[in-house]
């Protein structure tokens, strides 16, 4: 899990908001 930033984790770019 990453609620960082998608920049850092590309996956979370499903999820912009969770990932910024």
């Amino acid at each position: 899990e990453c609620g960082r930033c998608y920049e850092h984790c590309p996956y979370d770019a499903i999820e912009p908001a969770a990932g910024f």
